[in-house]
């Protein structure tokens, strides 16, 4: 994993592992290769620990650093890749698989962060995250909670502000009023969760809506990323991987969902990275300004 990264790009990185194994074990057949993941040592927005959720044989094993270490250095790359842009474009079809390097392959650092290149291994992660996180015997009946509260025909608007301020990453609050009104235009949809780490603000937004509004702000980010998930109706994301992934984990399998996405994303210029991350087609990109 890549260090001082969030969750959301700590995903994005762990999907391109999943789809370089893969795509290996096409070439020398299933349940011979393991994707071996070092944890990041520092993910900037929780103290919390993620290993066990990461922790998913046989496709997956945890390894510590001096664990690992060797492994890396008799490893050579598996993608290849045309330049070394942390967030530059990538893809599946980047993936390529050198099989003279024997067992040890190693995914390059970089942020991947493209809903094509990984959308065949999203299944996985759900899976990965429902058994060891979600469904787990002793956190299920908190996360039932969240399910119970959120019915069917709820969408979540996911307002990021915090740590995106300092950076001036933030969206106007226009971009999620336009969101909302493409939420608007889907009959299914009875319920709109606003999710955020800054309610307070989000509770001064003049919404305009004849549905209802749920205010939610858990500090806890796997909670915020299942309520995202249950939401499967429809979203409006912020300009975050995290908020991605609780698209892409929940609405986006649902085929009738209204799914809305800042075009410019970081830039917020109207004129540039249009669908930056590589979206389907049938999310609806709205511009961050008008």
């Amino acid at each position: 994993m890549i260090h001082n990264e969030g969750l959301g790009n700590q995903l994005f990185y762990l999907s391109a592992g999943l789809v370089a194994l893969n795509k290996i074990e096409r070439e020398i057949g299933p349940n011979k290769i393991t994707l071996c993941v070092v944890p990041a040592k520092i993910n900037k927005h929780t103290s919390n620990n993620y290993e066990y959720i990461f922790n998913f044989p046989p496709k997956i094993r945890i390894l510590s650093e001096s664990e690992a270490r060797p492994r890396i250095d008799a490893g050579q790359k598996v993608l290849n890749l045309s330049d070394v842009q942390a967030t530059a474009k990538w893809s599946n079809a980047n993936v390529k698989y050198n099989s003279t390097s024997g067992k040890n392959a190693v995914v390059p650092d970089r942020l991947y962060q493209n809903y094509l290149g990984v959308q065949s291994v999203i299944p996985t992660v759900k899976e990965m995250f429902m058994k060891n996180e979600f469904e787990h015997e002793s956190k299920k009946s908190a996360y039932e909670k969240i399910k119970n509260a959120t019915p069917e025909g709820s969408a979540f608007i996911h307002v990021r502000r915090g740590d995106y301020k300092e950076k001036n990453w933030t969206l106007d609050e226009e971009f999620y009023v336009r969101g909302l009104d493409e939420l608007n235009k889907d009959p299914k949809i009875k319920k709109i969760c606003v999710i955020s780490n800054e309610i307070d603000w989000c509770k001064k937004i003049p919404w305009k809506t004849d549905r209802e509004i749920e205010y939610y702000d858990s500090q806890n980010e796997l909670e915020v990323l299942y309520k995202m998930m249950v939401c499967s109706a429809g979203a409006v994301i912020s300009a975050s991987t995290f908020s991605s992934w609780g698209a892409m984990l929940g609405a986006d399998m649902n085929p009738t969902s209204t799914i809305v996405y800042p075009i410019s994303w970081l830039t917020h210029d109207a004129d540039s990275n249009v669908n930056p991350l590589d979206f389907p087609s049938r999310w609806k990109g709205i511009p961050n300004k008008v």
